[in-house]
């Protein structure tokens, strides 16, 4: 049975990714479509999203995994699965959604023959826009759980202690180098496997030793609070203080504290967004575009509702047509 607490984990983090991508237009960062407005809020709340959005998502993955660990999966059979889950929606929703969007909205870089840029963005994974995630976390998925054949990752005696401390170093060592891997891999999901595997791990961790989503521990309350203070001050400090180490402890905290604080009981709203959220990220990004490409010098508060809510509210509508179809392994479901 899922917990419930990780219904509205999952919930948050596919709003804040909707988000990120309905503002990314006023991000100072962001240079493919430009705006006559100058949002500081909007480019500010771009930055914290970009902190936490995705690291956010990696530990999900990473705290679910821990299940799969114990179920102790035939190796073909998780393979199978994840190629279901995640490869088949990335090839499918790039050549029918994704790609030809794209080239209907003249996209820079989606200019040409069909079928060449298909072979050069989705197949040769030089230009897969947000659909690396799908790349990234398949080859994720398949190395850690390689490793917990070979090692035994759901065990927690002493010596599988340290071997946690010592992958969790080194991934985290690796990710701090992640542009090194970047000038030697391309620009695809590829070099981001090195970026995002201390964050993968890390929900795996938290599952494996403290079961976050589990209980309510009354002592919580004496550390919560100190949490978030010292979460919201080193947000505060990093605006201004690119540090690798304050960016490292800050999203640290921020990945931690919904775990312990979220609530357990879930409403119709979250439950919703928690059965979309793939769909809902399959099918969000591209649709912002349009807004970007027609409109992009409307009224921010004007362009944020159309890319937020009703774009939003589109992609999980499709989400839920293409559900009631025998397609709905685009989406990953069976």
């Amino acid at each position: 049975m899922k917990e419930k607490k990780l219904i509205n984990i999952r919930a948050l983090a596919i709003l804040i990714v909707v988000l990120g991508h309905s503002i990314i237009i006023y991000s100072s960062k962001w240079t493919l479509y430009d705006t006559v407005n100058t949002v500081h809020s909007l480019d500010l709340l771009k930055k914290i999203i970009n902190c936490y959005q995705m690291q956010l998502f990696f530990s999900l993955s990473g705290y679910l995994f821990f299940y799969s660990c114990l179920k102790n999966k035939e190796y073909f059979t998780f393979v199978i699965d994840k190629i279901k889950r995640l490869l088949i929606p990335f090839f499918a929703v790039a050549a029918l959604y994704v790609l030809p969007l794209k080239m209907l909205l003249k996209v820079p870089g989606f200019e040409g023959n069909y079928f060449r840029l298909f072979f050069n963005s989705f197949i040769k994974l030089n230009n897969t826009g947000h659909l690396w995630f799908l790349i990234t976390l398949f080859i994720i998925f398949i190395i850690f759980f390689t490793l917990s054949k070979i090692i035994k990752l759901n065990k927690k005696d002493l010596k599988y202690k340290i071997v946690d401390i010592v992958i969790l170093i080194l991934a985290l060592i690796i990710s701090l180098n992640t542009s090194y891997f970047k000038s030697i891999i391309p620009d695809t999901g590829l070099y981001r496997v090195f970026e995002y595997s201390f964050w993968f791990y890390l929900g795996f961790c938290l599952n494996k030793y403290f079961s976050l989503g589990k209980k309510n521990d009354s002592y919580k309350k004496l550390y919560v609070p100190y949490l978030c203070l010292l979460t919201g001050a080193l947000m505060i400090y990093r605006i201004t203080h690119e540090t690798q180490v304050i960016k490292v402890i800050t999203t640290i905290c921020v990945i931690i504290l919904p775990y312990i604080i979220m609530p357990s009981k879930t409403n119709r709203v979250t439950e919703y967004l928690d059965r979309n959220s793939m769909g809902m990220f399959l099918f969000h990004s591209p649709l912002v575009y349009i807004s970007f490409i027609y409109y992009p010098n409307i009224n921010p508060i004007l362009m944020v509702f159309i890319n937020f809510i009703c774009f939003g509210f589109l992609s999980s509508l499709i989400t839920e047509l293409i559900r009631k179809t025998p397609l709905k392994i685009i989406i990953g479901e069976k």
